[in-house]
């Protein structure tokens, strides 16, 4: 007699970075439905979807959505299933996580990522932020340095001339 296969589960997870991108075409709805689609399509079924508006480059404990959401496939023992790395976090620290609950990860499209894979797109995540980041603080800089020049006011000839 043929031994019957496990039908597997997954934990949704969506993640927007602002309500302006929760309201627009990168939308909790939008991620969700491909989440739903996904398991179905893979005749799978979800424990429900968690979601959270909120930045993906802090502390990933911090966001209640995902908090919950490894909470339940620790529980459960199923995997997170979201429609890309990115939306999970952009830190690192999750793999840790991750790793130490025992929780896989699945992106839609592609099917399971493994530690080393996840990880990898981890890092390239996080690079990106701190790359951004330094990007800021060197535009700010300038703009900054380029707004003193202007306040200072011209001395008049006879000083400069010394």
């Amino acid at each position: 007699m043929p031994r019957r296969q496990k039908s597997r589960k997954f934990v949704g997870y969506s993640r927007v970075s602002t309500r302006y991108q929760a309201n627009e075409n990168l939308s909790l709805v939008g991620q969700q439905d491909a989440i739903s689609s996904y398991a179905t399509s893979a005749g799978q079924g979800l424990h429900g979807i968690n979601e959270d508006i909120q930045s993906a480059s802090g502390d990933p404990l911090k966001r209640p959505g995902l908090r919950d959401a490894l909470n339940t496939a620790e529980m459960l023992k199923c995997p997170i299933l979201v429609t890309s790395v990115d939306r999970l976090s952009r830190n690192v620290a999750i793999h840790k996580i991750l790793v130490s609950r025992g929780i896989g990860v699945w992106v839609v499209g592609e099917g399971r990522i493994t530690r080393r894979e996840l990880k990898k797109r981890l890092l390239v995540a996080q690079n990106w932020v701190l790359a951004r980041s330094s990007q800021a603080i060197t535009d700010h800089a300038r703009r900054t340095a380029a707004a003193r020049k202007k306040s200072v006011p011209d001395l008049p000839d006879a000083r400069r001339r010394g």
